[in-house]
């Protein structure tokens, strides 16, 4: 599991920010395939958000290493909304010093891939 998962904190400037921000240079295509995948935009972030704070409790967590900063952790879980469902990769940092895993930015790289449902 991920460690502190119960404090994991997730800021809503990765969602309205870069992941769901069809103005975003790198984040557009990400808001494309969270609409694409499971109809979720902008104006639905806050569902993501709880389904990801949710995830981090109940699925299990796969360390990748570290960085100059702290512990990088990657949880998968699979998120159904408006009848899609697919798999969604999250990546947190607990940084050095620190009691709680942050939602990092890398949150979305091959963020989401679609299942039937």
């Amino acid at each position: 599991m991920l460690p502190f998962a119960e404090h994991a904190q997730a800021d809503d400037s990765k969602f309205l920010g870069y992941c769901l921000n069809t103005d975003h240079p790198y984040g557009k295509p990400k808001a494309r395939v969270f609409r694409s995948a499971l109809g979720i935009t902008s104006v639905e972030w806050q569902i993501l958000c709880d389904a990801i704070l949710l995830a981090v409790l109940l699925n299990s967590a796969t360390h990748e290493g570290r960085n100059s900063y702290g512990e990088i952790y990657v949880v998968d879980f699979e998120m159904t909304h408006q009848a899609k469902t697919a798999i969604v990769r999250t990546s947190w940092i607990i940084d050095d010093g620190e009691n709680f895993p942050r939602l990092t930015s890398r949150m979305l790289l091959e963020l989401v891939v679609a299942k039937p449902v």
